[in-house]
């Protein structure tokens, strides 16, 4: 398989996908349906917008923060019901 370019992610793009893109956009614009999916130009300038750039990462920090609390959790509610309990077990139960 060929590849024609590359994504902005980094991963090679082959050419059938690339032709379609281009075809799928050619379809878009001769039927008039830029607008309706969001791909004609921006009636707001790209500055009003920076705001939100440390607002989005910051909620990526956060959400994994969030993840990594619900795994902990997780993990301990699992192991304080799968570990065997020693006072039960060795008959030393606390008053």
């Amino acid at each position: 398989m060929c590849y024609t370019c590359v994504s902005h992610t980094g991963e090679i793009i082959p050419r059938r996908r690339a032709l379609q893109s281009v075809i799928f956009l050619v379809f878009l614009r001769g039927n008039g349906l830029m607008e309706q999916y969001g791909l004609c130009k921006a009636t707001v300038p790209a500055r009003r917008f920076l705001y939100y750039v440390p607002y989005c990462l910051q909620k990526k920090q956060m959400i994994h923060g969030f993840i990594m609390i619900l795994i902990t959790v997780a993990c301990t509610f699992i192991l304080t019901k799968t570990l065997p309990n020693d006072r039960k077990e060795n008959g030393n139960e606390a008053a």
